[in-house]
């Protein structure tokens, strides 16, 4: 596997290649604990450039998506000088590497001003990481994991809490099964479904059923094959959608 260059270099690199194709060299980043230089604001150009380079490299580590879109803020962008303003990432429908699908991605983060070295003089700027995750594609998700062992399964959103209907073999029997529960988050990556109610026909079964059924659907959501530094700290149920919200490693990509 190669060697993969630190993500802030592609900023620069932008900046150096469009300074080229101008005939002019591109001026040097602002050096640590210096004010930042009052020059103009870089050039559509440039920043497009700079735009398709950090595209092009979210998209290999993170993986096919529907589409993606990457914006950086010409408010307080001076890429000649090491400046960098505010970075938004949204990506639709992004697929991990074991077949789950995020329904949408958003990033983003503070402004920055970049070293000599490419690194952010005054530390790692707040990157904030969000996965939204649709019940279709859990239940897609959890069919697969649970296999042919529960018939006609479906996972679905209600009121805070996740839901997951199915026909799980009883004593022998397909019988129609509803569970209630709370996810919860383990080891920074991986969404697990706790149940608090499970009831068969309407009247409640044993926990030893409620142990079966959430064997047949964890984890819900796995992330730890994904290629970013990610951090996941903040799990909720939102209307129609499974939130995941954590910290990204921007110095780390």
């Amino acid at each position: 596997m190669r060697q993969q260059a630190p993500i802030l270099w592609l900023i620069a690199l932008a900046a150096t290649a469009c300074a080229s194709a101008h005939g002019a060299p591109a001026g040097a980043p602002t050096p640590p604990g210096a004010a930042p230089a009052a020059g103009a604001p870089t050039d559509p150009q440039s920043l497009k450039l700079a735009e398709g380079f950090l595209k092009q490299e979210i998209t290999r580590r993170l993986g096919n998506a529907r589409s993606y879109d990457v914006r950086i803020d010409p408010e307080g962008t001076d890429l000649a000088h090491g400046q960098v303003g505010r970075i938004h990432l949204t990506a639709e429908d992004v697929r991990t590497p074991d077949g789950l699908v995020i329904a949408r991605v958003e990033a983003r983060t503070e402004p920055m001003r970049l070293g000599p070295n490419m690194r952010p003089v005054d530390g790692a700027p707040p990157t904030v990481f969000t996965a939204y995750f649709d019940p279709m594609d859990l239940t897609r998700f959890a069919r697969r994991n649970a296999g042919g062992r529960v018939s006609d399964l479906q996972v679905e959103l209600a009121r805070g809490k996740v839901v997951v209907r199915g026909k799980p073999e009883v004593l022998g029997l397909k019988v129609d099964t509803e569970v209630a529960g709370r996810p919860v988050l383990r080891r920074h990556w991986q969404i697990h479904f706790h149940a608090s109610r499970v009831s068969v026909l309407g009247v409640r079964i044993t926990e030893l059923a409620a142990d079966y059924l959430e064997k047949q659907v964890n984890p819900l959501i796995d992330l730890s094959d994904l290629k970013l530094p990610v951090r996941f700290k903040d799990l909720q149920v939102r209307r129609r959608y499974l939130t995941l919200e954590g910290s990204l490693d921007l110095v780390g990509l």
